[in-house]
This record gives C-alpha cells, structure tokens and sequence, in this order.
C-alpha cells in the first residue's frame, strides 16, 4: 500500500530559496507534463469511481459512495472534519476498481482557524477493506493496499530533514505498522514537502499507477501544470481494491474538505480480474525514491521489522560515495593509475561494502524477513538482467548490488532452517573477501605459497582428527566432487590399467553400494564414472534411517553369484534428510571381508569429530579408505568448503597426474611435491583454505566443540518442545541422531484423528500448502520433502550457532499462525 503525507515544518531557509526553486520547478514540470499527457490520451473516465459537483442523490446520500464519522456533504464540498479537536471522518466508493492502470485526480482544501498549531491532515487510500475510521487518519492500522498520506502536523519536527505540510507514501500488505508518532516516517517509500494548507483556492492531487509505476503530482497553485513529487518504479498493486478517503483531527484540528475526485482508466487495464491466492501489494523499498538520507528517526528502521512489507534494505541509505560515481570501469584501477583513480575506486569499494555490512546486520536481526518472495516472472519485470553495448556507470552498478542484496533470501538468518548450510560466520566471509582481492588459483606453489602450505597444514590437521596418521587430501568444489573423486581413487587403486586401457581394463561389472537413504551424489558419480545408475545399488535402512549391514551382505553376494565386481561401499554420516549415521564397524568388517573400499560421506556430519562429547556418532571412521567433510555445513564455514581424505598417500596423484609439462615442472627452485594442481581432475581450483584457516584459528578447538554441542543442544530443545504441544505436530523420528528435526504440522481439524495413511497423505499435502504460505509470508524458511513412502514432512537444519531457544520458538509458534486454518 503507498500513503502520501504531509508534515509542517517551519523553515527559514525555505523562505530565501522559494522563489528559486519554484522557478526550477516550472520548468522541469513542463518536461514532465508532455509525458504524462501521453501515457494518458487513450484513457477513460470512470463515472461510478468519480466525485463530481453537483453531488447527486440527496442529504448524506450519494451513488456508488458511503460515508462515515463526522463527514457532511453541502453544495460546495464533502467536509470530512470540522476545525474541532477528536473527529474522523471518511468517504469510499463502493465499487472495487477492476482496471490494473489507473489515475485519480483529487480536489481538496485543508483550512482553519489555527496559523501555528493545526492538524493532522488526510489520507487517499486505495484498499482491500473499505476505510471506515482507525488511528490512522481515519483508517485501521496494518491496512492492506495503498495509501497516500498529507500530514500537516510533524509529530517529530527536530528529526525530518523536510518541513510540513508533506507528502508521503507507503506500501502494505496488510502487516506494516504505520508509525504515527514518528508521522510514518519508518515505512515510508518516498514523498515530497508541499504547502497545500491555508489557500484560498482549491489544491489538487494526481496519483497514476500505471505500468507498475507510482507517481505523484500536485497543483497547489491550481494553475493547471502539475508537479512532479514522488515516483517509484517496481509498485504492485492488486485489482479490485477500493478508492477512498479519511481525515482526522486529535488535539489539533482543521477543515478537511473534499471538492471534487476523478477516476481514468488508463490504456492498459485488466478488466476481467480473478483474485489470486497470495496477491498482495508490493513495492521495492530498496531503491532510494527521494534524497531524503538525513530523515532517518532515532532506533530501527521500520524496513528491518519483521512485520514490514519488505525485507530489503533500508530505503534511506543514499551513499555519498554513490552519488559521485557517474564514473565507469575503465576510470578506476588498474585501467587508470593515478591519486584520482585510486580515490575512485576506494569510492566504489566503500560503498560496496558498505552495502555488505547493512546486509549482514539486517541478517542478524530477529524482526526482519528472510525472504521476499516473487515469482521468476516478477523478478524479470523488477531487474535488468541485460548485457549492454555501452559501459555501465559505476553509481548505477553499485545500486545493482544493492538490489540484488536486497531480494535475496537471507541463509545468515537465525529464522532460516532450510538448508544444511545456513548462518554467516564473519571471520570466515572476511577470509573469503580476501581470497577473492588476492585472485589465485590453487595449482602450485609458485603462485600461492601461503594459500597452498595452509591448506597442507589444515588438511593434515582434519586427516588427524579422523584417524588418519599419513595420507592425502585435497579441497573439492562440493561434497558431490568429492564422493566422486573417492570412487574415481578407488577404481584406480583396484585397476590401475583402467587409466590408459579405459572400460577394457575392467575385468567385470564394477558394482557401488549405498544407503537408500544416501546422497544422489552416488547415483551420479556412477553415471558419471560409466558403471551406470544400475549398478549402484541402495541398501535398505532400518526404522531409523540407517543403511543395514545384513542387507548389504545379502546384496553383496547377490552381485558375486551375478559374477559382478562389488568394490566400493559408501557409508553415509548424516543423512540429507533425517541425520542417520549409517554403523561403520559392521559395514567396514563386510567391506574388508569382501574386499571393498569403504567410503564414508560425512559431508553433513564431519563436523560431530570435532566435539569430544559428540565424536562416538562416527566410531570407526578411522577404518574408512577415503572421506568426506565439508566444513561449510556443520562447521559453519562459508560456501563453499569440502574436503576429500583419503587413508593411503600418494593415491590422488598416481590416479589424476598428467605431467602438464607448461604448469608442473619437476626442475623449478622449490620442493615440487607441494604443487596440488597435478593430483586433482580440474586443474584450477578455487582457493576454499583461507575461510577455513582464519574461521578455525577464530574459534580453536574449544571453540569448535562448543559450536558443535550448541547445535545439538538446541536440537534436542526443539525437539522437547514439539512434544510439549502436544497433538498440534507429529514427529517424524522421535530421536534425531544429528541436527535434522523431521515432523508434520497438525491443522486443527486434524487433530486428535486417527493416524491412518489418509491421514498422513493429508498432512502431506498441508505440509507444502504451509510452506507456500511461509515463503509468501517471508518470516520464516524451513524445507520439506517426501521420503519413501513417507508423504511431505518439514525438515528443519540447525548449523547456525545464532539459533537460540527463542527462535525455536518462533519457528514453532509461526507454524501454527500460518497453519492453523488449513
């Protein structure tokens, strides 16, 4: 919804400057006359939306219109308020407006008996519900729609950088709080200061909505040019909302009258509108619509409230820095070097920076949103994904950040439980922000020494927590590559002529085991590696989610009677959807005893070695042929960070070297054996260490446990309390083995029914109707999936070591405010 409003201050200098800046008014309101004029040469006035002397009908009746509160209607004028302390009053048209583009032109008067005390002032509203009186210039608080507020009265003189009367507008979708004491300053999208109070002539008001763009202009002098005040690109507004108009009078008072209100359908319209689900009101709060950067009320914007229509940042950070950059690429460093270049490109840093730092503290704040969401199509309409043929301007780039920024889902925040990465770890993002100004690649010794002896030293350090006194690692992008880099080892540690020979090499069908409930990462690395889907075969799980040695023998021997090759078993550690650790012992007593390569995937629960109280979870870890570990999961690292270890050293290098002769040559001035690039299949690699290094030297080893054993404290808390309500959720698995809290969401026409299949289809249906809901919504992300014969349940993560007990308890009372009706 958008509110326009005016305040009254009064200003001395706007006294010295008025003639001047009205004359520069004049003629930028002549440019911008000639475009509104043809956006609206094919419209059609709208007679039923339309207000008109001579009023027609009789006394307070009037066709298409009601009234409420103190309105009178005369001859000459609607008057909403009397000049008296504690009225409201209001008018609205009854018929909801169908058409999609739309103007309507207001005449009115605001007038009294007071020359320095007077107020408050009107509002127009545009509305799901029709206004009929409220604490908000006549209308309810956390109004669905628009409204255009003018304010005649500041409530806050010493803090606006703008003086009264003004105008200003706002956008809800029906959870916004209007501020009145701070005189809506905090939900504001933009606005303008406008003297329209006290005149002895009629003043006008134009609001276009057209093509998602919300302008405003006025005419106070009433001499037919129209001012431009306020404009904003990328406004959604829903047909079929209702026109009206309130005023009110507190302690203050005036005349609010209404003279004349005419409604035009602009040119493109959708007359045949079917509401749709969810079809809210919205509009880009992160695009500075006026340069208002000082008018910023003392604590928290109203944009990082949770209940705020937007979740993008704050709309009143104009840069300076910004404002000066009309400069482009090749003005900066390297292009140019001199004292201006480098000040330029510090400019641009600054405040690109500048824009992280606002994101990282909107992302840790309890009251702002995760998520705004919008359809693909919505996001096409609101950005320019386009490449152009000329340079883009540096302060328009540095804006491309920001709104990128602004709409993306906010994985740091303590309400985000939906991925099994999530959180920001600080240290580690500035270890990334490093990484990227040094720029290296990760091949050789030669151009990262230090990344490269890091990651050997940090590496060897992870290999020894595992188990692993010798050995080899390597960083891989994802857990995906790295359980693809174990199986490539291991075929090349069973058959080495596989290498040169190819397919032929093999002496039979190479066969892969791994838990049904495992990562589909094994699936496609045997894809990938030509053994085929077929031949990577799922071991049934027990009713905990964990891979069955008696199974995996069963089907071991099956594929030998076939007179197949088993080789390669893969234990998983955590499970993607409910955490299970698969028993290594057992699966690695079968895995010796048939002569395959154990590997473990503990992409998801490496990180439980780390703790003492935690690390019985993967006992027998130090028997595994290779592993597994991202520590951009449970460690809390930022992506991407995984790791491969395997047992044996030497085997990565005799299974990937290729001799590049112009990167790895054997007669440089160092010790050679440190060069990396020769031992992996990619070549380059992305410098993953220094995050790493500086996140674990941040929180040493004590630190790390005590992050490990909050996530699962907080687990078990979470788990306590879904029980504590009773029939309202049903849990999944009772006893989660890692940090995966598995459960439905009880409707409450579902509770206390019988727990039959229909019953569990049913809530299987409400759990993704529930997270629609949640992701329109924005304040909360947890997701689901079906599993087996299990229909859709939530899973929520915890790897966030922000996540507290009052966010569990959000998450769980949310649920039920979003639910309960399904």
């Amino acid at each position: 919804m958008v509110m326009i409003m005016t305040h009254h201050r009064n200003y001395n200098i706007a006294a010295i400057l008025s003639a001047t800046i009205t004359q520069l008014l004049l003629i930028y309101t002549f440019t911008t006359r000639a475009e509104f004029q043809q956006v609206s040469e094919d419209n059609v006035y709208q007679r039923e939306h339309s207000l008109v002397k001579p009023y027609q009908g009789s006394g307070m009746t009037i066709p298409y219109w009601e009234f409420f509160g103190s309105t009178i209607v005369t001859s000459n004028y609607i008057r909403l308020t009397q000049d008296a302390q504690s009225r409201q009053g209001g008018i609205w048209n009854v018929v909801p407006y169908q058409s999609k583009s739309w103007q309507v032109e207001v005449a009115f008067r605001v007038h009294g008996h007071g020359t320095e005390l007077y107020g408050d002032g009107f509002a127009i509203w545009y509305v799901k519900d029709p206004p009929k009186g409220g604490p908000i210039f006549g209308n309810k608080d956390y109004f669905t729609g628009l409204a255009v507020v003018l304010d005649t009265y500041a409530n806050q003189n010493n803090v606006h950088s703008h003086g009264h009367p003004y105008i200003s507008t706002m956008v809800n979708n029906g959870t916004i709080h209007y501020d009145h004491e701070a005189d809506g300053l905090e939900s504001e999208l933009g606005g303008c200061e406008c003297k329209f109070r006290g005149l002895e002539h009629e003043a006008r008001i134009l609001i276009q909505y057209y093509n998602e763009e919300l302008n405003i202009r006025t005419d106070v002098e009433n001499t037919g040019i129209w001012r431009d005040c306020f404009r904003a690109k990328h406004v959604y507004l829903p047909p079929n909302y209702i026109f009206g108009i309130t005023a009110a009078c507190g302690d203050l008072s005036d005349n609010h009258d209404i003279l004349s209100i005419k409604m035009t359908q602009l040119s493109q319209s959708l007359t045949d509108y079917t509401p749709q689900p969810n079809d809210l009101p919205r509009a880009d709060y992160s695009v500075p619509n006026h340069n208002k950067s000082n008018d910023v009320p003392n604590g928290m914007s109203a944009l990082r409230k949770l209940n705020f229509a937007s979740s993008t940042i704050s709309h009143h950070y104009e840069s300076t820095e910004v404002q000066k950059l009309s400069q482009i690429l090749s003005d900066l460093l390297p292009y140019k070097f001199d004292e201006t270049a480098n000040e330029r490109t510090k400019k641009f840093l600054n405040g690109v920076i500048k824009i992280c730092l606002d994101y990282i503290e909107l992302e840790n704040k309890r009251d702002v949103k995760v998520i705004e969401f919008y359809q693909p199509e919505e996001i096409m309409k609101m950005f320019d994904f386009s490449i152009p043929d000329s340079p883009t301007e540096l302060d328009q780039l540095v804006e491309d950040c920001r709104r990128t920024l602004a709409y993306q889902v906010r994985t740091g925040h303590p309400h985000f439980f939906n991925q099994l990465s999530n959180g920001l770890d600080i240290v580690s993002l500035a270890g990334e922000w490093l990484t990227a100004a040094a720029n290296t690649n990760m091949f050789t010794y030669e151009i990262a020494p230090v990344f490269i002896l890091m990651e050997h030293f940090v590496l060897e350090k992870m290999r020894h927590i595992i188990g692993f006194m010798e050995g080899d690692s390597i960083l891989a992008p994802g857990g995906a590559i790295s359980n693809l880099y174990s199986i490539i080892v291991a075929r090349h540690k069973m058959f080495p002529e596989y290498k040169t020979k190819g397919m032929r090499g093999l002496p039979q069908q190479l066969v892969i085991f791994t838990s049904e409930h495992s990562h589909y990462s094994s699936k496609g690395a045997g894809a990938t590696c030509g053994f085929g889907v077929d031949n990577v075969i799922e071991v049934p799980c027990d009713n905990k989610g964990r891979m069955r040695p008696d199974e995996l023998e069963r089907l071991v021997l099956e594929r030998l009677q076939a007179g197949d090759r088993p080789f390669y078993v893969n234990c998983t550690c955590g499970t993607t959807v409910l955490g299970a650790f698969d028993p290594v012992n057992p699966i690695a007593d079968i895995c010796k005893k048939y002569d395959m390569w154990l590997h473990i995937d503990a992409a998801w629960g490496g990180g439980c070695l780390l703790s003492p109280k935690l690390r019985h979870k993967l006992a027998g870890v130090e028997r595994a042929n290779s592993i597994t570990w991202n520590p951009h999961k449970l460690m809390g690292c930022v992506l991407q960070c995984s790791t491969i270890h395997f047992r044996e050293k030497n085997l990565l290098m005799s299974c990937n070297q290729m001799c590049a002769d112009y990167l790895f040559q054997q007669d440089k001035q160092y010790d050679v054996s440190f060069d990396t690039g020769d031992k992996v299949i990619q070549c380059g690699r992305h410098n993953d260490i220094f995050k790493l290094w500086l996140m674990w030297r941040a929180k040493g080893a004590s630190g790390y446990a005590e992050h490990m054993e909050h996530l699962f404290e907080m687990t078990s808390y979470q788990v306590e309390r879904i029980k504590e309500e009773g029939d309202k959720f049903h849990l999944i698995w009772p006893e989660p083995e890692c940090t995966n809290v598995c459960f439905w969401y009880v409707p409450r026409r579902l509770r206390g029914k019988p727990k039959t299949s229909e019953w569990e289809h049913e809530l299987g249906q409400i759990t993704a109707q529930l997270k629609a809901r949640m992701m329109y919504s924005g304040t909360l992300m947890i997701g689901y999936q079906p599993l087996g014969h299990v229909p859709n349940f939530f899973r929520s993560i915890i790897s966030n070591s922000a996540v507290q007990k009052q966010d569990i308890d959000f998450m769980l009372n949310e649920l039920d405010r979003l639910g309960a009706d399904l």
